[in-house]
């Protein structure tokens, strides 16, 4: 075997050992970047399933909170739950513990100022409480959907399964007249009491 052919070889096993460098490079990056997605979508999911039952659990124990400090009757129940429900999913805006208290007094007009200023303290806690869930909620649905949404790491985020669970699912607690709101582009004025019609002259 002369000199050239021996270069030639030579020559063509570099080519060849270089190509399979080059080959298991890409194997190697495409398996480390789904190994990593992966490991990033399944245990985000998991927190946001586990965020949005934290909000169900948060807005249970509000509901409870009241109704046990009020104890009220079977009829003025629902009626209650509403006038919660309606603090809870921010309609009564930026004042609502006061709005929850007149709101309250309708509801049960009977029941005394100490106990109103109770149901006050227990709303204004809950409502923050719940404001926190609901932010820690949003803040997973928007890193997981900002994931998602870049060019490889979506790539391989998608390539691995996911997402596995309906996002939609795990929304928000918001009411039609908040998202009335959005779509008109205008807020409209909470009256908790009927007017009161003019007196007589």
């Amino acid at each position: 075997m002369n000199k050239n052919q021996t270069g030639a070889i030579g020559t063509a096993l570099a080519v060849a050992l270089g190509f399979i460098a080059i080959i298991g490079a890409a194997v190697a990056f495409f398996v480390i970047n789904w190994i990593s997605a992966a490991n990033y979508a399944g245990p985000m999911e998991e927190q946001i399933i586990a965020a949005y039952d934290q909000n169900r659990n948060v807005l249970s124990s509000y509901y409870t909170s009241i109704q046990t400090q009020v104890q009220v009757p079977e009829m003025a129940r629902d009626d209650l739950i509403k006038v919660i429900e309606a603090s809870t999913k921010g309609t009564f805006g930026p004042d609502g513990s006061k709005q929850v208290f007149l709101a309250v007094q309708k509801v049960i007009p009977e029941v005394p100022q100490d106990l109103y200023k109770q149901i006050q303290r227990i709303d204004e806690a809950k409502r923050n409480e719940f404001q926190l869930s609901q932010t820690v909620l949003i803040e997973k649905r928007r890193s997981y959907k900002s994931e998602m949404s870049l060019v490889v790491r979506g790539f391989f985020i998608k390539l691995a399964g996911f997402p596995k669970i309906d996002l939609n699912k795990y929304d928000i607690v918001t009411d039609a007249k908040t998202e009335r709101a959005f779509e008109t582009k205008q807020q409209e004025v909470m009256q908790l009491r009927a007017p009161t019609a003019p007196a007589p002259k």
